[in-house]
């Protein structure tokens, strides 16, 4: 039903593998995501034969590096898509590395309840918290999002 009426047409970017290039996502990683959509869909009916079916699609499509592109979404041209860019991933039987940039590993973030902190004479600001805050309502609810629109993009494969 993806771009009929009712179910608008997917928005957001087509390659998978520029989305994820931050994450440096090894194969366990990825496995682990692709079990967690798969008991997602699961826990709402899916069949175990088509949960199945999913989860070799995921691991097909985003599980070896350097993959050639692509394309995942109808009526838009070829794009990179492997998410498991680690040294540690398999490589594509048909690997296209220079058509990937080079994977970043993530790095920790803080957020200071007190904004960004300013400079004067005296040196940096110490006012406000430098511990994480919790994840909002927001935060959660766009993250369950994702999730739901992954497993609806996975059944769309």
């Amino acid at each position: 039903m993806v771009g009929q009426s009712g179910f608008p047409k997917y928005s957001g970017a087509n390659s998978m593998a520029d989305v994820h290039k931050f994450m440096d996502l090894n194969p366990n990683e990825l496995n682990y995501f692709i079990t967690q959509v798969g008991l997602s869909a699961a826990s709402f009916g899916v069949t175990t034969d088509d949960v199945t079916a999913v989860g070799m699609a995921l691991n097909s499509l985003f599980g070896f590096k350097c993959s050639a592109a692509t394309t995942v979404i109808p009526n838009t041209p070829p794009e990179t898509q492997a998410i498991c860019q680690d040294d540690s991933c398999p490589l594509a039987a048909n690997a296209n590395c220079s058509a990937y940039g080079k994977a970043v590993a993530p790095m920790s973030a803080t957020v200071s309840s007190a904004g960004p902190t300013s400079t004067s004479n005296a040196g940096p600001s110490t006012s406000g918290s430098s511990k994480p805050s919790g994840a909002s309502v927001s935060q959660i609810t766009s993250l369950f999002g994702t999730l739901m629109a992954a497993v609806g993009f996975a059944f769309m494969i």
